[in-house]
């Protein structure tokens, strides 16, 4: 990426979780110190006090803003950066821009028949933690499809919502349409998680076929224990 082009995606990664998180505490503490007066020193609602109480919330909020911006932005660069270094030197197929976006998505060919692909995309959780299959809907003319995952909560975020879309490219090859996005929407830094989900995923695709895992076994994992499924067929097409 061009110098420029990296200044540019680094301010505006600054301005997000500077506005995400100044704005909602500018908000907070001018409600919990108007609440403070009205409730325990019982002073009548005063239009000027109250204004006066917003000016000053204003440049707390910017600071509050510009402080986690400071923190939070450079730990999501820096954690974002190092994982497409990393990504770039194993695999040449990989994007060749960076971007510290946690919406991620990735596109990568399977040298197998799509109708494969999909029956060994169901057990891609297996190559996650936490995870399981949400929904799955079999193109059954082109022998493609999409896969939903969800993957649960961490330490570093609520959780995210995968998608796998497979269209075929020819007889023996599939395109994989890799995407990871977070659950919380207002979601600004993830530490990269969502890029981990996505090339733990293809990679879990390229490596196919693996003899060592099992079609039945693999499926039914990929399930809550206990749950109803979410679709219709999954384990017919899984066991056979």
């Amino acid at each position: 990426m061009p110098a420029t082009d990296e200044a540019r995606a680094r301010r505006r990664l600054h301005t997000r979780i500077a506005l995400m998180t100044g704005v909602p505490f500018a908000v907070l503490y001018w409600v919990l110190f108007a609440g403070y007066l009205l409730v325990f020193d019982r002073i009548d609602p005063d239009p000027v006090v109250f204004g006066l109480l917003a000016l000053v919330s204003v440049p707390t909020g910017v600071l509050f803003g510009v402080v986690m911006s400071a923190v939070l932005g450079t730990v999501q660069w820096r954690a974002t950066r190092a994982r497409w270094a990393r990504r770039r030197a194993m695999d040449p197929d990989a994007p060749a821009t960076f971007t510290p976006d946690v919406r991620r998505s990735r596109t990568a060919r399977i040298d197998l028949p799509p109708a494969e692909v999909f029956r060994h995309a169901l057990q891609a959780c297996r190559a996650l933690r936490r995870a399981h299959v949400t929904g799955a809907d079999e193109d059954t003319t082109t022998g493609g499809g999409t896969i939903t995952l969800r993957v649960g909560m961490s330490w570093w975020s609520w959780g995210e919502r995968m998608v796998v879309r497979l269209r075929p490219r020819d007889r023996t090859a599939t395109e994989a349409e890799v995407s990871s996005v977070p659950v919380w929407p207002p979601t600004v830094v993830d530490y990269g998680r969502n890029e981990d989900n996505v090339d733990a995923v293809i990679d879990w695709l390229r490596a196919l076929p693996a003899p060592a895992r099992s079609r039945r076994r693999g499926t039914r994992a990929c399930l809550r224990s206990g749950s109803p499924l979410p679709w219709e067929g999954v384990l017919v097409i899984g066991d056979r």
